[in-house]
């Protein structure tokens, strides 16, 4: 066939391949069910190979995680196929996760079929739920139960939109099975892709009112969110801080603001002597300022009883009762609902302007701020430093000398830190100084997030668009890996190169803790906290064995801290010399 001529769908299933490639969705993950054969089959052989590209995983959470990742790291959705009723009762986790995220991914879903006497005795019937949206509903954006191709079309169309336009989040649609193997009965149209709107800009009088009090304020900090989700907004605020002198407290939801800017703060307890904060894109805000008691459960807020807060963002226009991922309400005087994407350019000129036509006591005001934030800044690294030193030879592995030497090999390449960070310590040694160079957590704090996760953002980087080649790192957690091991498989299969470098500590860790405070405060025995259900050990998982039988190289446990550079050295070689997946297993302290 020439490159001129075009096959011509015959199935519905056959539109649909047609309609993610018009949409530039290049990739698609799913775990194969026997709904959704039609839409496999046209993906295998009426699909070019170029676009979208399948991705086949063991299990459907990992599909969805992968899609997960892939988004974060290209700031574009890719899609995710899901078996009726059981494939996506098993994808709800990493759903919940990226909802949590506000990550877009268009999930399809094959249901049915929805006519009962067109079921197969038995299967059919267990597999098909009356409304299968209802398992997700809660924690999507926006969902669809299409029984037409013509009708997927238009809600394809419409779910694309909701997906990426902020806040972006998940949106699922279902398609009965029957329309993916019926034959078409004529021609059909794609919809063309929509306009993705965009926010209004707000006014320049609420901007100036955040201006004016970044200025007027003694102490002024800024809690960042998400803004890093637009890699071009950490610029943007840089600016900001730099201009009016406000220390920045980066929540990690993304990376934000750069570690080594001596306006970087680095613990939440420093926002007490705030006497304004300018919240961006921070839904967790109420974490962000205060300071909890694991054992009561209870919290106080940190900040001073007068202390005035501005928030920018979009979160309010995103909740949803069934799950409170909103989170508490922190009380503010004044609330911005705006795309900080477009909001911060005009604040950073703004603040130039004011701080230009400023006197010089306010501009003498602001040289002491930054004076201060830099000779606190400087201690609290070279704190940090001196802590690395003293924890250098402890067996098991202390997690900072693992970042230490991670940090040596690594440095010299373009990496992206896809999970993890090893409980703060990687952007406590490291220089965290380009956009796009961490990627956040899974939002929804669900396990088996990390190496999916990382895989999607290795995808999305294979063939970056800037033409760099990224090493992508996964800081992985023993117990989060143990969810999802089969994703192994997929990173083999696929050639994805990404480092998984796990920080063993061979336990449950946060909730083994959560169990020791219980016992502490009913005056029993705490070290049985960790020995029911705590400890991942009698056996030990030998990772290693683990990845070497799905294809990957693996090296480890290594339990001696001389040995860690070698080994990560090898695993590096593997990743960035020949393009393919590599773990080492580090036995490591808990914290």
């Amino acid at each position: 066939m020439s490159p001129d001529e075009k096959k011509q769908p015959e199935y519905g299933s056959d539109l649909i391949v047609d309609c993610l490639r018009k949409y530039g969705i290049e990739y698609i993950s799913a775990n194969i069910g026997s709904t959704f054969r039609g839409l496999w089959d046209s993906l295998v052989n009426y699909g070019d190979d170029v676009s979208p590209k399948t991705i086949a995983v063991c299990h459907e959470e990992i599909a969805v995680a992968i899609a997960h990742g892939y988004a974060k790291a290209s700031g574009k959705p890719m899609a995710a196929i899901l078996h009726d009723t059981v494939g996506l009762q098993h994808a709800t986790m990493a759903i919940y996760n990226a909802w949590c995220d506000r990550v877009p991914i268009i999930l399809l879903g094959a249901s049915g079929p929805m006519d009962p006497v067109k079921r197969r005795p038995w299967i059919d019937w267990i597999h098909t739920s009356m409304i299968p949206n209802d398992a997700v509903r809660d924690y999507v954006k926006w969902d669809d139960l299409a029984l037409s191709i013509e009708s997927f079309l238009e809600s394809f169309a419409r779910g694309y939109n909701l997906a990426v336009t902020g806040p972006s989040a998940p949106v699922f649609i279902s398609l009965d099975s029957e329309c993916l193997e019926r034959k078409l009965d004529g021609a059909k149209s794609i919809s063309e892709m929509p306009a993705i709107p965009s926010f209004p800009a707000p006014s320049d009088d609420s901007l100036q009112r955040i201006v004016d009090l970044l200025l007027d304020s003694n102490n002024p900090y800024i809690v960042a969110g998400t803004v890093g989700r637009n890699p071009q907004s950490v610029g943007s605020l840089v600016k900001i801080a730099e201009t009016v002198g406000a220390r920045v407290l980066d929540t990690l939801d993304r990376f934000n603001f750069p570690n080594t800017n001596p306006l970087d703060v680095s613990d939440k307890m420093d926002l007490a002597e705030a006497d304004f904060i300018l919240a961006l894109d921070a839904l967790k805000l109420e974490f962000s300022l205060s300071k909890i008691n694991k054992s009561t459960r209870e919290s106080r807020l940190i900040t001073r009883s007068d202390v005035r807060i501005a928030r920018v963002g979009l979160e309010d226009l995103l909740t949803k009762g069934w799950a409170a991922d909103y989170q508490g309400l922190v009380s503010s005087e004044l609330s911005i609902l705006a795309d900080t994407s477009n909001a911060l350019p005009r604040l950073a000129e703004l603040c130039s302007r004011a701080v230009e036509k400023a006197g010089p006591s306010m501009k003498n005001k602001i040289l002491e701020r930054k004076e201060r934030a830099r000779t606190r800044h400087r201690k609290q690294r070279d704190r940090w430093v001196e802590e690395a030193k003293r924890q250098w030879d402890d067996v098991p592995v202390s997690l900072p000398r693992l970042a230490l030497e991670a940090w040596e090999l690594v440095k010299g390449s373009d990496w992206v830190i896809a999970n993890g960070s090893l409980e703060g310590w990687a952007r406590r040694l490291w220089d965290w100084n380009v956009p796009g160079c961490f990627l956040g957590d899974s939002g929804g704090a669900g396990l088996g997030y990390g190496l999916p996760a990382s895989i999607g953002a290795a995808l999305a980087l294979k063939n970056h668009r800037d033409g760099k080649k990224k090493l992508v790192i996964d800081f992985q957690a023993d117990g989060d890996f143990l969810f999802v091991p089969s994703a192994l498989w997929t990173a083999a299969h696929y050639q994805v190169p990404v480092l998984i470098l796990m920080f063993n500590n061979r336990l449950y860790y946060n909730d083994a803790e959560h169990n020791k405070l219980v016992a502490e405060a009913r005056a029993r025995d705490s070290r049985r906290a960790y020995d029911v259900g705590g400890r991942i050990t009698e056996p030990s998982v030998d990772f290693a064995k683990l990845a070497g039988s799905y294809g990957v190289y693996g090296r480890g446990p290594i339990e001696k801290p001389d040995e860690i550079r070698g080994a990560i050295e090898a695993a590096l070689n593997v990743v960035e010399a020949e393009g393919k997946p590599a773990l080492v297993d580090i036995v490591t302290k808990a914290r």
